[in-house]
């Protein structure tokens, strides 16, 4: 009798055991999950903020290419026509000067 007793007892120990553990091992995968979410995020948050950063950089550096080869065709464009209009008034003194 004390040995069914002995070994009951035991099964249900060994039971208990077992389900706290089954339990314990759950709630571990579960945080453990929760932590690699976590810093799954915080990751992803700082790659978006680098490529932003990245990004803007380049739009900017495009940007200021684009404008400077604006500002120098501007400036051929307006340096053509006021050494057009230039070189009319010349022929024009020139003409003039030629009937005096």
């Amino acid at each position: 009798v004390v040995i069914v007793q002995t070994r009951s007892r035991g099964k249900v120990a060994f039971t208990k055991y077992h389900k706290v553990r089954h339990a314990i091992v759950i709630l571990q995968a579960r945080k453990r999950g929760k932590i690699s979410r976590s810093k799954y995020i915080e990751i992803l948050c700082a790659v978006i903020a680098i490529q932003a950063t990245w990004r803007g950089l380049v739009a900017r550096s495009r940007y200021l290419q684009i404008r400077y080869a604006v500002n120098v065709l501007q400036g051929i464009t307006h340096m053509k026509a006021v050494r057009s209009e230039f070189l009319s008034m010349k022929n024009a003194a020139i003409v003039i000067q030629t009937w005096m």
